[in-house]
């Protein structure tokens, strides 16, 4: 059975130059007459002026330093890091044979699951860090995101029971094309089965489950295809055309079928490029995930966020310890 690959993985001592006014020189000079100094040395109050906008130079230029520009216009203070972790699990089966670096067991799930609470981490959306840096909520002190890619029908079947006993959150992304199909765009060709729009919006609707994009059609791999990256000598214009109609369309997909707002965009193979995430911007999105390990700072740029995979072979007590490791 064919199955759609996953995305695995000059400093100067003149006044001048510090912009010291001749009316400001003047001020110290006088200051020394009144306090009965005879003798004015005009360098020495140059020079000690120049320090002074120097030094009041400096603190302004420190201040500046310690900010950053965040895309959404506001200005925050590099000191207050918002570095989640991410986990990205693709599919669940009971079959041992099937475990790999994508695919492992609702037991498993279950355990990290189990082990996540235990350690005092609350799976959170997306859309609760917006609220947070909005200032309108506070996030939990170990938040963590739980991801889930390409809309498999064992996330409804497996992932989704599980979630609801333990009372925490995941975010899906969904490839629009193959949502409810078992077989490929030829009708022929079998695939792995996935979830149907009905089962994403009931997951939705419990308030556990948050449906994002995976793209329309462009999680494919060929000698010339490769995730979001531009065809072999496709225009830059045939390009955003493209790359702007499949994202579109899985966004209006999934706010009109689902209900929920599409704010992040998980790229297929995390194949990505500087237009891509242009796009991307200009679109709305305020989220993108790659499947790079490791784990991101929000407040530093919430775009080309990092991941931690979560393989059939890494324990959940090892699972914890990387997280702590990464969050570092």
């Amino acid at each position: 059975m064919a199955k759609a690959q996953s995305d695995r993985p000059v400093r100067s001592n003149d006044a001048s130059a510090w912009g010291v006014s001749s009316s400001l020189l003047c001020i110290f000079s006088q200051t020394n007459w009144r306090q009965g100094m005879m003798k004015v040395d005009i360098m020495k109050t140059w020079f000690s002026a120049g320090k002074k906008a120097a030094a009041i130079l400096l603190l302004l230029l420190a201040g500046l330093a310690i900010a950053s520009f965040e895309s959404d216009g506001k200005t925050k203070s590099t000191a207050e890091r918002l570095k989640i972790p991410i986990l990205m699990y693709h599919e669940f089966t009971t079959d041992p044979a099937q475990w790999d670096y994508a695919t492992v067991s609702p037991e498993k799930f279950y355990n990290d699951l189990r082990t996540l609470k235990d350690n005092g981490f609350t799976p959170i959306f997306f859309k609760d860090i917006d609220l947070a840096r909005q200032g309108k909520v506070k996030l939990p002190g170990k938040s963590v995101l739980i991801t889930i890619d390409d809309g498999y029908y064992s996330t409804y079947e497996f992932a989704y029971p599980i979630l609801k006993q333990m009372n925490m959150k995941a975010t899906i992304s969904i490839i629009g094309w193959s949502v409810g199909r078992e077989y490929h765009n030829d009708g022929i060709t079998p695939i792995t089965r996935h979830f149907t729009w009905e089962q994403g919006k009931e997951m939705y609707e419990s308030g556990l489950v948050d449906i994002q994009s995976h793209s329309f059609n462009l999680h494919n791999q060929s000698d010339g295809e490769h995730g979001v990256a531009p065809y072999t000598r496709e225009t830059q214009e045939a390009y955003i055309e493209r790359f702007k109609r499949d994202t579109l369309r899985i966004k209006e997909l999934i706010e009109k079928r689902i209900g929920n707002e599409v704010v992040v965009y998980t790229y297929p193979y995390g194949v990505h490029n500087h237009m891509s995430e242009t796009i991307l911007r200009e679109l709305g999105f305020k989220y993108s995930l790659t499947v790079d390990d490791g784990v991101s700072d929000f407040n530093a740029n919430p775009y080309l966020l990092k991941r931690i995979n979560v393989p059939f072979d890494l324990s959940s007590m090892e699972l914890i310890k990387k997280i702590e490791r990464e969050n570092q």
